[in-house]
């Protein structure tokens, strides 16, 4: 690894920002120029080419030399994880932030926000706009990047479920990623969504500000586009559920934080569920080992999706061609027909054999008052 250029500024870093580069000549100048120009001048700017073969290197160089906030670090192309846990590593911002090489920023865009880091916030979290080519995709994932949140708000599961992943739209302290050894798993997709997920798990109150502070260019080759077209690092999506679940283990939060990791097993049904038919039978064993892993299943009793998986295929499909049930009432079906339905209904239990009642008592909650 060669430094470059190491000189620090003469003002004291507040905010480290992060930026990883690889093969992006022909962004980086805009990325480059849209944090430099900040209106919030107390920057420490670290760029970790990870092995570019382009221009990026010349690049990062002559915009080292003209402004001291920049560090530039060359590492051997490591992928996008090592990248920002070099940039973690060496860090001296109290305040922790990372851009995309091909993205840009609003003028303002820390000057808005970092005053309100106060010292009860561990992390602010802002909108983006998402720039792409008109389309279905496009259109979805600027509707993920519109935060559903405003103001301080306590971290709950329900809030870490519905905040965006990823992590350039976030400023985070830097102590408590130090303190945790929390870090981007290196070698995977959706690394962002762990690493939130590690951070919000040991966080009090977070700042939701739904400003689109930052542009995010969406390219054929993103990660988005190419989950679509049914790549298997899908597969990433559990092994980023095991690293997080490893990490509460490690750090005695199980228990504590059961609520948060019930928040995270949509992504188990989402996997499975939008992967290209011929990739399904794969996910589910993915899936299951995963779910057998942790005994999500038993943990978990109420999770249709999880309990479905795991049972044995005969019974799958059994219960897809003759059973259905729903909160309030269970059936059994012949041709499509109701054969036996068992229905819950005002503190009764009703059975009716082809729709006749041949049953009806007091449910057992209601008897054992």
């Amino acid at each position: 690894m060669t430094i470059i250029h190491t000189e620090r500024p003469h003002e004291r870093e507040l905010l480290t920002v992060i930026v990883p580069v690889y093969n992006v000549e022909a962004h980086l100048r805009r990325c480059l120029d849209s944090i430099i120009h900040q209106t919030y001048r107390n920057l420490e700017i670290i760029c970790i080419n990870d092995g570019s073969t382009d221009g990026s290197a010349a690049i990062l160089a002559e915009y080292a030399c003209a402004d001291a906030r920049i560090r530039v670090i060359h590492q051997e192309n490591a992928g996008l994880s090592a990248a920002r846990n070099t940039g973690i590593r060496l860090a001296h911002g109290e305040l922790l932030t990372t851009v995309d090489s091909d993205d840009y920023l609003e003028q303002d865009a820390y000057s808005r926000t970092v005053p309100l880091m106060t010292e009860d916030v561990n992390m602010i979290c802002f909108s983006a706009q998402v720039e792409g080519p008109p389309g279905s995709i496009t259109d979805e994932m600027q509707a993920y990047m519109n935060l559903q949140h405003e103001g301080i708000q306590i971290v709950t599961p329900e809030l870490a479920y519905r905040m965006p992943d990823t992590a350039w739209n976030k400023i985070f302290r830097r102590s408590v990623i130090l303190e945790h050894g929390i870090r981007f798993a290196e070698g995977l997709w959706y690394e962002d969504f762990g690493f939130k997920y590690m951070y919000l798990s040991v966080s009090q109150r977070v700042l939701m500000y739904p400003a689109r502070l930052y542009h995010y260019v969406l390219r054929d080759d993103s990660i988005m586009g190419k989950t679509q077209k049914g790549n298997s690092k899908v597969w990433d999506r559990f092994r980023i559920l095991d690293t997080y679940y490893t990490f509460l283990t490690q750090h005695g939060l199980w228990q504590k934080k059961k609520d948060f990791v019930a928040s995270t097993l949509p992504v188990i049904l989402y996997t499975i569920e939008t992967v290209p038919h011929e990739m399904r039978t794969n996910a589910r064993e993915h899936a299951k080992a995963l779910v057998a892993k942790w005994d999500l299943h038993r943990l978990y009793p109420k999770t249709w999706y999880i309990k479905d998986l795991m049972q044995p295929k005969l019974w799958v499909i059994f219960k897809r061609l003759f059973h259905k049930k729903k909160e309030t009432k269970e059936s059994f079906l012949l041709f499509g027909l109701p054969i036996l339905v068992i229905q819950m209904k005002n503190d009764k239990i009703v059975w009716r054999c082809l729709g006749l009642v041949i049953w009806d008592a007091p449910s057992k909650g209601k008897h054992s008052s």
